[in-house]
């Protein structure tokens, strides 16, 4: 009987056994028992009270008072477990879903192997487009004198590296992210002023360049402002549209950083979150005023490079701009597009990544492999060769603005 007592698989029967028992001692009804009592009378007065015993013991039974509980029915304990699944799976699609970017680590320690090969390859990338550039530095330094061209060069070539090192920095981190991303808007900023400095520094500076084209017509309406406001009449070279063409660039390299500061402040308060885009929070009024900024600045770069591209042909200015458009989309639209895509639902949540946080992810990794391939093609069309005449004009430029600083008793070399 303690064998059996003892039998798991036997838990339910054997205890519904020893409760009929025990029921059929107290009734007198049991066949393989004595009677608890050979008096009649008593029989009778007890049967009432046996039978109340009897159907509390098997409530007992059933609510489980032997520290078990009946076995549920199998449809019904499959569809109790596939609920639990369920309920569960839902709670972390929702948790992962609605969360910001997972941790580093979380994303390390259930890396696949082919994971493994694709963050090893994008991180061999972005080194090779950092060595790329440094080699390339190192070749203007020694081929270039030290004037405001060579340092434009510096800027504009080097900014296909910057934003594959910033990608590769979200691509590990995913929660720093919106750092990265900042770092990125604003060296672009600074790039799109720089690469309309490098037009008039090929000439040799501002004063060469008014002498150049002095009282020359040039067409203003041009992308992405006036491009439809084709009756626009042409306007004429002078030192008043030369500044104001700069300034139409130096305020996005200056707002851009601080607007970006602002956006980050916001951010680490809590306040700013690109998935609000509803009129009270900041994000849609921030980068309304980021765009309008960014093609007020286009406006002055598509203004020069109309009048000089003819006659910078054998600088390669067209493919230096063509790769400056490039760069300039897919660092902007590209992430623009990919944002707007997740938020409407198009980009599904892949735990431990959210959809905007996994649309992140997608364009960084889209980035390394894009400003790898710019990178290489810069290297090509900035690394030139530099003749001796034109190395010439450059030392009498650099002699010309030290004697101009000197009269005026300042010095531009530190």
């Amino acid at each position: 009987m303690l064998e059996l007592l003892e039998d798991p698989a036997l838990d339910y029967t054997i205890w519904e056994w020893a409760a009929a028992v025990w029921a059929g001692w107290l009734t007198g009804n049991n066949k393989g028992t004595a009677d608890l009592s050979p008096e009649e009378p008593l029989r009778g007065e007890s049967e009432s009270r046996c039978g109340e015993l009897q159907q509390i013991a098997s409530v007992q039974l059933q609510s489980g008072c032997f520290g078990l509980s009946p076995p549920p029915e199998p449809e019904q304990k499959v569809s109790v477990a596939v609920g639990e699944m369920t309920d569960g799976a839902n709670q972390s699609l929702t948790l992962y879903c609605g969360s910001s970017p997972p941790k580093a680590a979380d994303i390390l320690k259930d890396l696949s192997v082919p994971a493994i090969i694709l963050y090893s390859v994008l991180t061999l990338m972005a080194v090779i487009a950092n060595l790329v550039y440094i080699e390339e530095v190192i070749y203007l330094i020694k081929k270039v004198p030290a004037t405001n061209r060579r340092a434009t060069i510096m800027w504009v070539s080097g900014a296909a590296p910057v934003i594959a090192s910033t990608s590769c920095v979200g691509m590990w981190i995913p929660l720093a992210s919106m750092i990265t991303d900042l770092t990125t808007a604003v060296y672009f900023a600074v790039v799109i002023h720089k690469f309309q400095r490098m037009m008039i520094e090929e000439f040799g500076g501002d004063e060469a360049f008014l002498k150049r084209f002095n009282d020359t017509p040039v067409k203003i309406s041009t992308g992405p402002c006036c491009c439809c406001c084709l009756c626009l009449p042409f306007a004429k070279i002078s030192r008043r549209l030369m500044f104001v063409l700069k300034l139409g660039t130096f305020q996005l390299a200056f707002l851009r950083p601080v607007l970006m500061i602002f956006t980050l402040v916001l951010w680490v308060n809590g306040t700013f979150s690109l998935d609000d885009l509803s009129p009270s929070g900041p994000a849609i009024w921030i980068n309304s005023s980021l765009g309008v900024c960014t093609i007020v600045a286009l406006w002055p770069i598509g203004i020069v490079f109309n009048k000089v591209k003819g006659e910078l042909k054998d600088q390669k200015i067209i493919p230096k701009f063509t790769l400056y458009q490039i760069s300039f989309i897919l660092t902007q639209l590209q992430a623009a597009i990919i944002n707007i895509t997740a938020l409407s639902g198009g980009i599904a949540c892949a735990p431990p990544f959210s959809p905007t946080a996994r649309g992140g992810y997608m364009n960084q990794q889209l980035l390394i492999m894009e400003m790898f391939i710019i990178t290489l093609l810069s290297r090509i069309y900035y690394r030139r060769k530099y003749y001796c005449q034109e190395i010439d004009e450059m030392q009498s430029t650099v002699k010309t603005q030290d004697a101009q600083s000197l009269s005026n008793g300042t010095s531009l070399i530190p």
